[in-house]
């Protein structure tokens, strides 16, 4: 029984010649076929705005909680048997960075601009951010996120949506948070260092979005996190 599948997602530059894709694309479906129920699907488009940045969407039935459990155990080498379990290299990303990696080789200007955990009672969006690998700091993310689980509950609420990171922004002197914008973002201090600052958290059976404050271990409700669909009405609005 296979627990995950996903769904990678591309723009792909079309022009008189037809669809310039990447290099040793079959190579890489192929791969991801044996570890996971995959589908990889380019999208044609004109070239820049994001052409060739993967958008994967992964898809666990498992509940946030156990599944950082497994992740924290793998990790840490000594709360899971690695060989018992054939699940857990494919639970851990393993396959697929391994795939990612064969076929960035090939085509340097690959990267991933967002990836969605969906799980069966949550989700988290890690966005990329100056193009710092995502699949090269997942770990770390996961790790950050399992320690910092308990702190995320508001009375006996927890976030269907944690948005990693958070970006302080303002306009007309409205201050709020949003998701790095890829090639549009404006901001270009960015680091890895922004993932360890701030989270958005929203709650949507309370209709609350709040933002985590990684370094005081807070919770706020006093600003608001706008996601991508938010922010781009919050702008038409103004």
């Amino acid at each position: 029984m296979r627990y995950s599948s996903l769904k990678i997602s591309y723009g792909l530059f079309t022009g008189p010649d037809g669809k310039e894709d990447f290099e040793e694309i079959e190579a890489f479906k192929s791969s991801l076929s044996e570890s996971y129920i995959s589908l990889v699907k380019g999208i044609p488009q004109g070239r820049g705005a994001g052409a060739y940045h993967f958008f994967i969407d992964w898809f666990i039935n498992l509940p946030l909680e156990n599944y950082l459990k497994i992740v924290v155990g793998y990790l840490g080498g000594k709360a899971i048997d690695k060989v018992a379990d054939p699940y857990l290299d494919s639970l851990l990303f393993k396959p697929l960075k391994r795939a990612y990696e064969n076929l960035k080789k090939k085509n340097q200007f690959l990267e991933v601009n967002t990836l969605c955990l969906e799980l069966s009672d949550s989700k988290i969006i890690i966005y990329s951010v100056n193009n710092v690998g995502i699949l090269e700091t997942l770990d770390s993310i996961l790790a950050e996120v399992s320690k910092r689980f308990k702190s995320f509950w508001l009375e006996d609420h927890f976030p269907e949506e944690i948005h990693i990171p958070a970006i302080k922004d303002e306009k007309k002197s409205i201050c709020f948070f949003r998701p790095p914008l890829g090639i549009d973002e404006s901001f270009t201090d960015l680091s890895q260092s922004s993932y360890q600052e701030f989270w958005g958290l929203k709650y949507l059976r309370r209709d609350l979005s709040c933002i985590y404050d990684l370094k005081r271990n807070t919770i706020s409700q006093e600003v608001k996190f706008l996601d991508e669909t938010e922010l781009n009405f919050f702008n038409d609005s103004l």
